[in-house]
């Protein structure tokens, strides 16, 4: 029977324990993870930020991120996966990261050179380091290139995914099945 206990942990700022007044930094913590909250985060609040947790046997474990603003910037779109393959009736989340400040205004765009965002089946989301597009209940049209482009007051940036839909096993079979009537006819 093993039985977990949450660990105690504190965060600090450049070696000074963080007060944690809910206005300008708060803590929301699970049983596996503490994250800090920065409200209105500017360059007074850059420096290095460390967490300091330990359980109730003793064991102590810290780790320290460096945190700072950025600059103005163009966006700056790419993708780490090149290429998406999903079959025929799934979903399917395309995601690339995004850099942008300020936040940009974010367009997919499919093969057609049309906004695919206003389609029923179609849906995005973006935050500041990335943007995502779902695809439920694919279709073999969906096919094809997708292309996310990104734009703010200082500029524009875009990128392009490869999607290939593979048709489900019993429509594939179906097909087979109606080109054979259709020979026997012949």
């Amino acid at each position: 029977h093993i039985v977990s206990v949450k660990p105690s942990c504190s965060w600090s700022k450049d070696g000074t324990l963080l007060s944690v007044d809910k206005q300008k930094f708060s803590v929301i913590e699970s049983d596996t993870q503490s994250i800090l909250i920065v409200s209105q985060f500017s360059s007074k609040d850059e420096g290095h930020y460390t967490i300091a947790c330990s359980n109730a046997s003793g064991a102590t474990a810290t780790a320290t991120i460096q945190l700072i603003t950025l600059a103005p910037t163009a966006p700056c779109v790419s993708f780490e996966q090149r290429e998406y393959v999903v079959t025929e009736g799934e979903t399917v989340k395309i995601s690339a990261d995004l850099v942008s400040e300020p936040k940009p205004t974010v367009i997919w765009e499919n093969k057609n050179k049309k906004d695919v965002a206003k389609k029923t089946r179609f849906s995005q989301e973006e935050d500041k380091c990335s943007a995502t597009l779902t695809i439920t209940k694919v279709k073999t049209a969906d096919a094809g290139n997708y292309t996310i482009k990104a734009r703010n007051k200082l500029g524009r940036g875009a990128a392009s995914v490869q999607l290939k839909v593979t048709p489900r096993k019993d429509t594939t079979e179906r097909l087979q099945g109606d080109v054979s009537k259709v020979k026997k006819k012949s």
